[in-house]
């Protein structure tokens, strides 16, 4: 499960209430993190080191039958983990490279330990986001 940052609920009341512009991102980036970003955007938990960049996520796509979710189509592939091992326990859906805006952060289903050398993936279809 994966909730709204606190931009993007402030950009949804904004753009559906107040009839304030809301600019869709162009690319969208995911982000791994070694605890909770919270819904505040904390980036002091986002993954470091000379090996990580946020990456673009492709498309997304309607699961069957549901209006209100969205999976990612593409497969994330990072750089081999170099420095030290990490431990990643969330995600976040950015729409920037780097600073930009948290959309969207969710916590894997478990913690995944990286050691140096490992390649972190996130298969199509492993992130689900749903809006009720």
């Amino acid at each position: 499960m994966s909730g709204f940052s606190t931009y993007l609920s402030q950009m949804t009341i904004n753009s559906t209430l107040r009839g304030q512009a809301f600019t869709i991102p162009a690319a969208l980036y995911i982000a791994l993190f070694t605890s909770d970003p919270t819904d505040d955007n904390v980036t002091a938990n986002e993954a470091a080191g000379a090996w990580y960049t946020r990456e673009l996520t492709g498309s997304w796509s309607a699961p069957t039958g549901t209006g209100n979710e969205t999976t990612n189509s593409n497969q994330s592939q990072w750089d081999a983990v170099t420095g030290a091992a990490i431990t990643v326990s969330h995600w976040g859906i950015y729409d920037a490279a780097t600073s930009g805006n948290l959309l969207y952060s969710g916590a894997l289903g478990t913690a995944k330990t990286f050691g140096i050398g490992d390649v972190p993936v996130i298969a199509a279809g492993a992130l689900s986001i749903e809006v009720d």
